[in-house]
């Protein structure tokens, strides 16, 4: 009888042993959904670890594609784990809709007293109407943005941009991370931290503002772009500019004048950092 009953044992384990196993946390996974959506809605984004890719089409829709990918350094076992427990949210309606990453299930590793997280990266890939009310929220992430028209509130820490075609108000507010804006018109309201923006090809119709603390801004206008220019020049703060400027005010520490007669305001300040306005 013991015999016969550690044959089957032996039976059992080769079964299981052959059997084809898939490993759902060396592949990741796919989320995709497509929801009706105005132009000239309200989307909002919140993302961490995430790359963001937003473009948009000719569609009254907001398509979302994300690719969830298993953290690195872990067992097959927990990435699996890891991986199904991140939950892409998108609620809201065809006039307000926000679009979240939400790792609030991925589990903890447990060492002793010690308790960690690996998260896992997430790759997403939306479009939207050209026209829309943005607001961003990232971190620790890259974002990237395309022929985007309207109110735009992007807020980012540790996070990358890059943008092309943008038109509206961009309010930018970065903490860490580098930016590069290609091809915008509209008013600017800036304020960074440790961050390096580079602004090409900006044609300036609304008060704007550029505030920076231990980081440079470079912004580079028309030769016929006119505005009314309102700068810190103290000891811990720079502004240059290669457009002639007819100063109506000058300091020690502020130049108030204006380039090709004047046009929207721009305020500058440059807290040990440096902003540097340029022909296009």
């Amino acid at each position: 009888m013991a015999a016969l009953l550690f044959a089957l044992a032996v039976s059992v384990l080769s079964i299981a042993l052959t059997l084809p196993v898939t490993v759902l946390g060396a592949q990741g996974k796919d989320f995709r959904k497509t929801a009706d959506f105005e132009p000239g809605g309200h989307l909002t984004l919140k993302m961490d670890r995430s790359k963001v890719n937003l473009d948009f089409w000719d569609r009254n829709q907001v398509d979302v594609f994300a690719h969830i990918e298993p953290p690195e350094n872990v067992s097959e076992d927990y990435a699996r784990r890891a991986v199904e427990a991140v939950r892409i949210e998108v609620y809201g309606d065809s006039h307000s809709m926000t679009v979240s990453a939400n790792f609030d299930d991925v589990p903890y590793i447990y060492r002793g007293r010690n308790q960690s997280r690996h998260l896992p990266h997430i790759n997403f890939d939306i479009h939207a109407p050209r026209r829309l009310q943005l607001r961003a929220e990232l971190d620790r992430s890259e974002l990237a943005l395309r022929g985007i028209e309207g109110d735009l509130n992007l807020e980012t820490d540790r996070t990358n941009l890059e943008a092309r075609d943008l038109a509206g108000k961009l309010r930018l507010k970065m903490d860490r991370g580098d930016a590069t804006i290609t091809g915008m018109r509209g008013a600017l309201d800036v304020e960074n931290d440790r961050t390096n923006l580079t602004l090409n090809r900006v044609q300036i119709d609304g008060n704007s503002r550029l505030e920076t603390h231990r980081g440079n801004i470079d912004l580079r206008v028309p030769q016929s772009q006119g505005l009314s220019i309102h700068a810190n020049t103290g000891r811990r703060e720079e502004f240059h500019t290669d457009l002639p400027v007819t100063i109506q005010t000058m300091s020690r520490d502020r130049i108030d004048g204006t380039i090709n007669g004047g046009g929207p305001e721009l305020v500058v300040r440059a807290e040990r950092g440096k902003v540097t306005l340029r022909r296009d």
